[in-house]
């Protein structure tokens, strides 16, 4: 059976990567060795999950001290690790081309012709920290996304440059959610149209686009289709929608995958249909060499989606930051009441809550207030959901908090049911919200 040979596979390729951590890496030999466990899977799984502050700790003892740096071109940064290397997109392009093909086999019907498929046109944008690309195809045109004053005209100089090559049109444009936004409202404010390019596909990586992000893009791209993709610094590749079960499945390189409880770190989780789960990611040898990470807690939750036939394995959907979410309990065990994906739609979507100042907006490229993420915190206090938000003033505080609250009961049936049974929920508007760090949140449980 397929499922067989994947799971061999990738067991396979762990034991590789658990024997490799323990005789490379300096940290992860006192981690193994510290569980008592000669066999190495028996240590992989007696492991408590990576954080992100432990990672930065351990600094570079997480290298595998017998690789030079520039060998494996991978550098740790934040407790991350990532290559440059071309096969980290390939589930990503696959989507992109699998879509890219369903065009072309229109248009050729169209004009009733079999001429070959032509080669596709591709403008990115790429993250100058996660390296430099090996190379560069003449039909891809590349800006780097940096947070410098001269990025737009970097971008839009490669935007023409692709126009130019592809005689009318632009295939696909790629590139962060952070990076084509900021595109897209740079040329609003400049009175640019983008809608010129006639792009085909807008495909964004990073986190999940909110109603009012796919707004933006799809109204100044003007794309036929967009597709997202779910990603993290620290992990090579992505994970993108698949086309038969509608979930999230990461592509190449392959990455070991396992739930955990969203409020007890030290529980796995087998997969099961609906459940909320801490998604702990693992990358594998001998596709990430000089940083492995075993066990790294991404911090976020997701819902786990039902068995995917045809990709042989479980899906997954992202559904915000474990940090920001709460969980409540109920007859059936804790639950979740908000899920902070849920509730960052909402808030992303009211325009007099402030957001955090952007790099680019402190750099004067583009005015404040449209970049940065929403201004607003949940918390859970002596029984009552507090929800604080930094506004521009005047605001309508009772419509705000409507609008919250309505669209927490449209997205969330448990939180709708909790408030009619009497959920205490304060606002708490203020002038200023600082942004969490990972020093002072934890996911928060209601008792």
């Amino acid at each position: 059976m397929v499922i067989n040979f994947i799971d061999t596979f990738l067991q396979k390729l762990l034991l590789e990567t658990v024997a490799q951590a323990h005789d490379h890496s300096p940290f992860w030999h006192e981690q193994l060795e510290a569980t008592h466990e000669k066999a190495p899977l028996d240590a992989f799984l007696l492991l408590p999950v990576l954080s992100k502050t432990r990672a930065i700790a351990a600094g570079k003892n997480l290298y595998n001290q017998s690789l030079n740096h520039l060998q494996d071109r991978v550098y740790l940064s934040s407790g991350t690790t990532r290559t440059n290397n071309e096969s980290l997109f390939i589930r990503r392009q696959a989507c992109e081309n699998e879509a890219l093909h369903e065009f072309y086999k229109l248009e050729q019907k169209q004009h009733e012709t079999t001429t070959a498929i032509k080669k596709t046109t591709v403008f990115e944008c790429f993250n100058v920290f996660h390296g430099l690309p090996s190379e560069q195809p003449e039909n891809v045109f590349r800006a780097p996304w940096m947070y410098q004053v001269n990025f737009p005209e970097l971008a839009f100089t490669a935007l023409e440059d692709a126009l130019v090559y592809s005689q009318g049109s632009i295939d696909l444009v790629r590139g962060s959610v952070s990076a084509l936004l900021t595109l897209a409202l740079i040329a609003v404010d400049r009175g640019l149209n983008l809608a010129k390019y006639q792009t085909k596909i807008v495909s964004t990586n990073s986190y999940e686009l909110t109603p009012r992000v796919k707004t933006i893009l799809q109204q100044v791209y003007q794309p036929r289709v967009i597709l997202n993709s779910y990603s993290l610094t620290e992990m090579p590749g992505s994970a993108s929608k698949c086309p038969f079960c509608k979930a999230f499945h990461f592509g190449e390189p392959p990455i070991y995958i396992e739930y955990f409880s969203p409020y007890d770190a030290m529980l796995k989780l087998e997969p099961t249909a609906g459940a909320i789960a801490r998604l702990v990611l693992t990358t594998l040898y001998p596709f990430v060499q000089r940083t492995p990470l075993l066990r790294f807690d991404t911090g976020d939750l997701v819902r786990i989606h039902s068995f995917c036939e045809e990709q042989s394995r479980w899906g997954f959907v992202p559904v915000g930051r474990a940090a920001s979410s709460i969980f409540v309990p109920c007859d059936d065990g804790m639950q979740p009441i908000v899920l902070s994906g849920e509730f960052y739609s909402i808030v992303d979507s009211i325009p007099e809550i402030k957001r955090h100042p952007h790099p680019i907006e402190v750099l004067g490229i583009l005015p404040g207030n449209r970049l940065g993420m929403p201004q607003s915190q949940l918390f859970w206090r002596e029984q009552t959901l507090i929800i604080q938000l930094a506004v521009n003033e005047p605001a309508h505080h009772a419509a705000i908090q409507k609008q919250i609250l309505d669209g927490l009961c449209a997205t969330h049936p448990l939180f709708k049911k909790k408030l009619q049974d009497g959920l205490a929920i304060k606002f708490e508007f203020r002038e200023i919200l600082e942004p969490l760090t990972t020093a002072n949140v934890n996911l928060q449980l209601g008792k």
